[in-house]
């Protein structure tokens, strides 16, 4: 029982400096994919809000869609991706569901609807697998609403990657965990420099009290 003590509080003292090592790590991976033009991912998740009603009604307008980085051979007709669109001047991307895909020697090729539409648009027909990002693995419609009244991040495009809103939360994560490690070395230093004073001092009676024991001198 002790043990177990012992281990949970070692868990406990060294948790806020996991967690803002883990922040930083997440801030750096994030701004590296933004630098390379690459979608943020969190542990291979990412997330985004659907803008507009071509997936109706299995994504709402507005809703958060969560997405998983998968390798494009695992993805099967009928999986919903979210990918950049083929031969578009801006950067914009889409959520469909997968029609068909295509075996070829130089990668799959896959052709994707939105749900709410009579047909695929010419774009998405046939594009290669190196435009996709993820397969889509859920939603919230509470996020997505929140999300849409505070921020929009890309104007005009199909769905707004929120990868502003991961860097914001882990920084405020760091920061909060910075403080918390600076208040525990700041807490620790005052516990040393006590046992330190309080050591001068027992050694100080120590002394004292040698000295009234000692026999006076004739």
């Amino acid at each position: 029982m002790k043990t177990m003590k012992k281990i949970g509080k070692i868990l406990l003292q060294t948790l806020p400096y996991l967690l803002f090592a883990v922040s930083l790590l997440l801030i750096f991976g994030v701004v590296s994919a933004l630098r390379n033009n690459q979608t943020p991912t969190v542990f291979g998740y990412g997330a985004a809000v659907v803008k507009t009603k071509s997936m109706e009604t299995t994504i709402m307008t507005n809703d958060m869609i969560f997405f998983q980085k998968v390798d494009p051979d695992t993805l099967l007709e009928g999986d919903i991706i979210i990918f950049w669109k083929p031969n578009a001047s801006d950067s914009i991307t889409v959520t469909h569901r997968i029609l068909t895909i295509v075996e070829t020697p130089t990668g799959r090729l896959f052709t994707t609807q939105g749900d709410n539409n009579n047909a695929s648009e010419t774009w998405e027909i046939g594009f290669s697998e190196s435009f996709v990002i993820g397969k889509y693995v859920g939603k919230s419609s509470a996020l997505g609403w929140a999300y849409s009244r505070f921020y929009s991040l890309l104007e005009g495009t199909g769905i707004q990657i929120i990868y502003p809103f991961i860097i914001i939360i882990f920084l405020l994560i760091g920061v909060m965990e910075g403080k918390t490690i600076l208040k525990e070395m700041s807490a620790a230093k005052k516990k040393q420099m006590e046992a330190e004073m309080a050591a001068l001092a027992a050694a100080e009676l120590e002394r004292l009290r040698a000295e009234q024991k000692e026999p006076p001198q004739e």
